[in-house]
C-alpha cells in the first residue's frame, strides 16, 4: 500500500509555467508583503546603512585619547531636526541642520591614522585641533570626541522594522505558495464534502474569516478530514462537492481547486492543468522582482 502511495506522489503533473508562478508567488498576502519589503529596503539602504552602529559595540569599553588635526569639513547630504508648524502654517520650531563630515588625522603609538566623524554643529576649520577617542589598541575605530562615526545615530536602525514587517507578511504566504506549487504538480485529485463551518473573529477586507471542514475519500478508500480558512466561503459552497488536491503521504495537506491563485482549470481526470491569465502572473511576480531589484541596486551602490 505504501508503495502505491509513493508511486502516486512521484507522478509529476504537467503544469504551465504561468500557473506555477501564480501558485508560488500569488498565494496569501505575498504581493503586499513583497512591496512592503521592497519599499522598506529602500529606507534600510539609505538610513540604516548610514547609522552609527559601530559606536554601540566599540565605545562601551576603555577608551584612549589623542590629539587630532582637522583636514577638511563638508556637508554629508543628511540633516537633523524638524520644523513644527503652527495653526496657520507658521514655523514654531527649529530648522533642520545639515550634518557635516569632518576629516582628521592623529598620531598614536608612532603611527599616523585618519578618520571621519559627523556632527550637526557646522564646519570645522582646517588645521583645527580636536580630541580623538578610540577603543584601547584599536585606533582604526576612532571618532572626534562628542561626535559619531556615521551621518546618522543608531536610532536610524528603526527603519529596519519596515522590511521586517514585510518579511512577516510574505514568508507565510511563500510557505503556503510552495505547498500549493507542489500539490499542483504532485497532488492527487479528490472530491470533498462540506461537513462543518465556523465563523472566526478575524477579518480580511472587512469580511469575516470562516473555518470550513471537508471530508473526502482517498484512492485507498480511506476517509480524511481537511480544514481551510477563507473570507470567501461561497467559493467552496457553490457545489455539492469541491475538488481538491491532496498529498497522499499526508492527506491533511491539501488545497482546493476553486481557491488556486488565478483559478486555473483542471481536467476531471486531474491530468491537465490550464494556464492562468497574464495579468494574474504579473500581479504575482512583479512585486518580488521589484524587491530583488531594489536589493541588487542597493548592494551595488554600497559597493561603489
Amino acid at each position: 500500500m505504501l508503495a502505491s502511495v509513493k508511486a502516486q506522489y512521484t507522478t509529476i503533473r504537467d503544469v504551465p509555467i504561468s500557473t506555477r508562478l501564480a501558485a508560488l508567488f500569488g498565494t496569501g498576502m505575498q504581493p503586499f508583503g513583497w512591496l512592503f519589503f521592497g519599499v522598506g529596503m529602500i529606507f534600510a539602504f539609505v538610513f540604516a546603512g548610514s547609522a552609527d552602529v559601530s559606536s554601540i559595540f566599540k565605545f562601551h569599553c576603555e577608551l584612549q585619547q589623542a590629539v587630532g588635526v582637522v583636514t577638511g569639513s563638508e556637508r554629508s547630504g543628511f540633516s537633523e531636526g524638524r520644523k513644527s508648524r503652527g495653526v496657520h502654517g507658521s514655523s514654531l520650531g527649529r530648522r533642520r541642520k545639515p550634518v557635516f563630515a569632518h576629516y582628521y588625522t592623529f598620531e598614536t603609538g608612532g603611527e599616523n591614522h585618519s578618520g571621519v566623524s559627523y556632527s550637526k554643529n557646522g564646519a570645522l576649520e582646517i588645521g583645527q585641533t580636536v580630541k580623538v577617542e578610540f577603543p584601547a589598541h584599536q585606533p582604526e575605530f576612532s571618532r572626534i570626541q562628542g561626535m559619531r562615526r556615521a551621518p546618522l545615530g543608531a536610532e536610524a536602525l528603526l527603519v529596519l522594522l519596515f522590511p521586517l514587517v514585510g518579511l512577516c507578511i510574505l514568508i507565510p504566504g511563500l510557505c503556503s505558495g510552495w505547498k500549493t506549487y507542489r500539490l499542483l504538480i504532485r497532488g492527487v485529485l479528490a472530491k470533498g464534502r462540506l461537513i462543518g463551518k465556523k465563523k472566526l473573529d478575524a477579518q480580511v477586507d472587512k469580511r469575516f474569516v470562516y473555518k470550513l471542514t471537508f471530508q473526502f475519500t482517498d484512492q485507498e478508500r480511506r476517509t480524511h478530514w481537511v480544514d481551510t480558512k477563507t473570507h470567501h466561503p461561497r467559493k467552496l459552497e457553490d457545489d455539492a462537492t469541491e475538488r481538491l488536491l491532496y498529498d497522499p503521504l499526508s492527506p491533511k495537506r491539501a488545497v482546493f481547486v476553486d481557491m488556486l491563485p488565478g483559478a486555473p482549470d483542471i481536467s476531471e481526470d486531474g491530468r491537465r492543468v490550464a494556464g492562468v491569465r497574464l495579468k494574474r502572473v504579473l500581479i504575482a511576480i512583479v512585486p518580488p522582482l521589484l524587491a530583488l531589484l531594489v536589493i541588487a541596486f542597493g548592494v551595488i551602490l554600497k559597493s561603489l
